[in-house]
C-alpha cells in the first residue's frame, strides 16, 4: 500500500476515533440524539423523536427531506436566509423594544375567547411576533399559511402548529396575549426569526433550531428552559427561580435579574464556552458547580457553541 494512502487512512481513523470520543463525552453529560441533530438542524430530523413513521411511504417522505447534502455539510450557508450572518432579519435590536410588526391584512385572523392556561406553538420555519395587549382574549394572525397552519383549543391549551417542508415559503405569525401569567408557554421553532415582549408563565420553554430569537423578558415562576441548536437566542431579562440553558452549535445571550451572587450555577461544556460575567468556563468535557446557597438555580450546558450571561444587578 502506498505511503500516501496509509497516511490518509490514518487521518480518517484518527478523525473517526475523535468523533466517537466527542459523542461519548456529550452522551455522558446528558446529551440526547436530537441535540446532535440540532447542530446541522433539519426540521424533520429535529422532530423525528416526536414522529412515528408507520409506513414505507412516510419513511420515503422523510428521507426526501434530508437528501440535500449541501445543507448538511454547510449549515452556515443554510442559515444565511435567517440572518445568522447578516441576512434579511439581522438588525440592531435593543433590549426593551420590539421591532415593527408586519402590517396589512392577514388571511387568518382568529380571536380566542376561551379561557387559556397553556400556549403551545410549534412552527417548522417562519417569522413569529408575540405581543401583549390590553384585551382578555388571545388574537392570532397568520399569513402564507399554505393550508399547513392549524389552530385549536384542547382543555384550556391553545395549539398553534405549522409543519411545512423546509423549502416552502415561510409563515408569518403574530400572537397577541393578555397581560397575565399562564401555566405554560412553549415555543418550538425549527428555523426562522422570532420577537417577543414578555413571556410570563409558571413554566416557559423556548427551543430554536436555526435562526434568531429576541425576547425582551421572561418571567418564570417555576422554571424556564432555553435551547438553541444552531440558532441564537437573546434574552433581555430573566426573572424566576430556575433557568436551564442548552446550546448546540448556536449561541445563548442571557441577562439575569439581580447579581451574580443571587444564583447558584451548574455548568457543563463539551468543547464550547460558557461566560458568566467575566468568568469563562471552557474546555473539553468541563463541568463546574458554583454554590451561593440560594434558591435560584441556573443550569447551563454548552456543546460547541457559546453561552454568555450578564447580570442586571452587577457583574462578578
Amino acid at each position: 500500500m502506498k505511503k500516501f494512502v496509509k497516511v490518509c487512512l490514518a487521518i480518517c481513523g484518527g478523525s473517526l476515533m475523535l468523533g466517537i470520543v466527542m459523542l461519548g463525552i456529550g452522551t455522558a453529560m446528558g446529551a440526547r440524539p436530537g441535540q446532535y441533530l440540532n447542530i446541522v438542524h433539519l426540521d424533520r430530523w429535529h422532530n423525528l423523536r416526536n414522529t412515528r413513521l408507520t409506513s414505507l411511504e412516510e419513511l420515503d417522505d422523510f428521507l426526501d427531506d434530508v437528501d440535500d447534502l449541501d445543507e448538511v455539510l454547510d449549515p452556515d450557508e443554510w442559515l444565511d436566509d435567517y440572518g445568522h450572518h447578516g441576512g434579511e432579519y439581522d438588525h440592531d435590536w435593543k433590549y426593551g423594544e420590539i421591532g415593527e410588526v408586519p402590517g396589512g391584512s392577514y388571511e387568518y385572523d382568529q380571536t380566542i375567547t376561551e379561557k387559556i392556561e397553556e400556549l403551545d406553538i410549534a412552527i417548522s420555519h417562519g417569522k413569529i411576533w408575540i405581543i401583549p395587549h390590553q384585551e382578555n382574549t388571545i388574537r392570532v394572525l397568520a399569513q402564507d399559511t399554505l393550508n399547513y397552519f392549524q389552530c385549536w383549543v384542547e382543555e384550556k391549551e391553545l395549539h398553534l402548529e405549522d409543519k411545512r417542508r423546509n423549502k416552502m415559503r415561510d409563515i408569518t405569525l403574530v400572537v397577541y396575549l393578555p397581560e397575565k401569567e399562564f401555566e405554560e408557554i412553549t415555543v418550538q421553532m425549527g428555523a426562522g426569526y422570532m420577537e417577543a415582549s414578555t413571556l410570563k408563565a409558571a413554566e416557559v420553554t423556548l427551543q430554536m433550531g436555526a435562526g434568531e430569537c429576541h425576547v425582551q423578558q421572561i418571567e418564570a415562576r417555576e422554571k424556564a428552559e432555553l435551547e438553541a441548536g444552531a440558532g441564537r437566542i437573546w434574552l433581555g431579562e430573566f426573572s424566576g427561580t430556575k433557568l436551564q440553558g442548552e446550546c448546540g452549535a448556536g449561541e445563548l445571550d442571557i441577562s439575569l435579574a439581580g447579581a451574580y451572587e443571587d444564583y447558584s450555577y451548574e455548568i457543563g461544556s463539551a468543547i464550547g464556552e460558557v461566560l458568566l460575567g467575566d468568568h469563562s468556563y471552557a474546555g473539553i468535557g468541563r463541568t463546574e458547580e458554583v454554590n451561593h446557597h440560594t434558591d435560584r438555580k441556573v443550569e447551563l450546558d454548552c456543546a460547541v457553541g457559546t453561552i454568555r450571561v450578564s447580570f442586571l444587578g452587577g457583574t462578578p
